[in-house]
């Protein structure tokens, strides 16, 4: 059954004082910033639903809280006339400075996100299809994989090109991706002979990758649950599995060796000798993001991924300000609470949100 929408409802905005005016205003080249609508905030996902259908350009809307921006991503996906068009880019949800992996299904989405917004870049705004983010303050100050290495280290596979196997093997390990007996999950891959099967985290399913010599000779979709492959494709993007990439690992490592270790309990101090070791080898791992800061020391958000052309929406500014306040806040005091508990190295500065200004 086809899932309905409300988009036929959307022409109804043209009635409303001031819209033609500010849709005039948006389409003009000239246009910067526009005066604060004052809308109520039940209309909001309306106007903005509007506007995305009528200037047909890439739209990120910032709203302050995760609760209100899974609400303003479901009202637009019921307002769209293409669901799929609208995306939410998700916080991590678990507290800084923290070991634990992220989230499976958040990393998903944010790479998700990422990767469309790379493939715009790559085919232009006249061809593709616009893109309707949605994003919280935490969402949008979490530091990511600068756009300009994300292209780097992405990898476009074509049927018929050369790459040695050994090379594309050494690639997807150092891109994050973990290897595994069977391909199940985004971020895995595995080699059998001249079969290499991988899941790119912003792809719905993984693709076969069949080699004769060092020439791709196809590439095909694949069920992860049956592993039986249906559907021949020309090319396939490889990339990122993380938004850390351990590139400069040897050289962080080295300069963390100053840390004083013996101040950890002695879960966190086997944790962080690993890390250490992982960083040296080159290799990613679960709870890399901790060190983002430091393996790409110049700050990237999502921002920097957004197209110039692009709309930027901000649902709240003042309520935003004052977010952006507290996880400032929040950052420095639990910083300071996982190194009195021994969770982490006293002296390990690693800001994982970039500053609000």
């Amino acid at each position: 059954m086809e899932r309905a929408h409300l988009s036929g409802l959307l022409t109804l905005l043209h009635r409303l004082p001031g819209y033609p005016e500010l849709l005039a205003a948006l389409r003009s080249p000239d246009t910067g910033a526009v005066a604060p609508l004052g809308l109520p905030e039940a209309a909001r996902p309306f106007v903005v639903a509007g506007l995305f259908q009528e200037l047909g350009r890439p739209m990120l809307v910032i709203v302050p809280g995760a609760e209100r921006a899974r609400e303003y991503e479901e009202q637009l996906r019921a307002w769209c006339r293409d669901p799929e068009q609208v995306l939410h880019f998700p916080a991590a949800e678990h507290a800084v400075y923290q070991r634990t992996p992220w989230d499976a299904e958040t990393r998903e989405q944010r790479l998700r996100v990422l990767s469309a917004l790379h493939r715009l870049r790559l085919s232009g705004l006249a061809r593709s299809q616009p893109l309707l983010i949605v994003a919280s303050a935490a969402a949008l100050l979490q530091r990511t994989l600068p756009p300009w290495e994300f292209a780097a280290e992405s990898r476009l596979l074509r049927q018929g090109d050369w790459i040695a196997l050994r090379e594309l093997l050494a690639a997807l390990y150092r891109l994050g991706y973990r290897p595994t007996p069977t391909v199940e999950q985004p971020g895995e891959f595995s080699h059998r002979g001249g079969i290499v099967d991988v899941f790119p985290p912003a792809d719905e399913r993984p693709v076969r990758i069949e080699f004769f010599g060092d020439e791709i000779d196809s590439l095909r979709r694949f069920d992860p649950d049956t592993q039986r492959s249906d559907e021949f494709v020309s090319q396939v993007l490889i990339t990122p599995a993380h938004e850390a990439l351990p590139l400069r690992g040897p050289q962080v490592a080295q300069e963390l060796e100053r840390l004083d270790l013996s101040t950890l309990h002695p879960l966190a101090q086997g944790d962080f000798q690993r890390y250490l070791e992982a960083l040296r080898e080159g290799q990613a791992f679960p709870a890399i993001h901790l060190f983002q800061a430091l393996l790409h020391p110049e700050p990237a958000t999502l921002l920097d991924y957004f197209p110039k052309q692009g709309v930027v929406v901000v649902d709240d500014w003042g309520h935003l300000d004052a977010v952006a306040d507290q996880l400032a806040a929040r950052m420095e005091r639990q910083r300071e609470e996982q190194a009195q508990a021994g969770e982490i190295p006293r002296g390990f500065d690693a800001p994982p949100y970039a500053s609000w200004e």
